[in-house]
Order: structure tokens, then C-alpha cells, then sequence
């Protein structure tokens, strides 16, 4: 086999893989960006929940 088809076929086989992986990478970095958005709202939602029933508690005890 010709050295230069070796390396034309080494050269386009780690082409096709580092696309592949580097997809693949960016697919995952998108979704753990989603998941990282989704969970940094849950825990604005829930301090908030906390807030109203802390401040809830406290407008309580100043009318007893």
C-alpha cells in the first residue's frame, strides 16, 4: 500500500473522530448548561418560598 494513502486514511479517519468528538462534547456541555440554568432556578424559587414563610413568621410573632 502507498505511504501516502496510509496517511490520507490515518489523516481522515482522526478527522471524522475529532468532529465526533468534539460534538459530542459540545452536546454535553449544552445540556449541563440547561441542567445547571434549571437547578439555579429551583433554588431562587425555593429561597424565595423560604423568605415569604420566614417573614410570614416573623410578622406573626410581632402580632402576638
Amino acid at each position: 500500500m502507498n505511504e501516502f494513502l496510509k496517511m490520507d486514511i490515518f489523516f481522515l479517519v482522526t478527522t471524522i473522530a475529532v468532529v465526533l468528538f468534539a460534538s459530542l462534547g459540545t452536546a454535553i456541555l449544552w445540556r449541563l448548561v440547561r441542567i445547571l440554568k434549571n437547578i439555579d432556578r429551583i433554588s431562587e424559587q425555593i429561597a424565595s418560598v423560604f423568605n415569604f414563610f420566614g417573614a410570614r413568621k416573623k410578622q406573626s410573632r410581632k402580632n402576638d
